[in-house]
């Protein structure tokens, strides 16, 4: 499954993640089986005034992640995510973009509005 990550910066499975998700600075996008990283995409909606959420959401959405891991998500988010059936994971700790895939492939990391 391929799976969008919120990070701060760029780094690969190295960068630490983002608190947020609509203004994270940058997506990375793995594979969970593998564990590659497939793509660091810059988020363009991260300065926007509104709707950087499901701004955010379509821009994953066309790199073709099935799933998001972020800390937080906005109602906006959330529900831009639901109508385009990608999953949301939420982690509470500060770790790396690796370290939270990690945290996926073990099972470790709680899913909500999946279909």
């Amino acid at each position: 499954m391929l799976v969008a990550i919120a990070a701060a910066k760029t780094g690969g499975l190295k960068a630490p993640m983002d608190e947020r998700f609509g203004r994270a600075p940058m997506f990375i996008v793995c594979d969970s089986e593998t564990g590659e990283v497939r793509a660091e995409v810059l988020n363009g909606a991260v300065e926007a005034q509104h709707g950087a959420g499901p701004q955010a959401a379509n821009l994953i959405n066309e790199h073709g992640a099935e799933a998001v891991i972020a800390r937080s998500f906005g109602p906006k988010a959330s529900g831009a995510l639901n109508g385009l059936g990608i999953k949301m994971l939420t982690i509470s700790d500060s770790l790396t973009v690796g370290e939270a895939l990690g945290r996926l492939r073990d099972g470790g990391i709680e899913a909500f509005g999946s279909r």
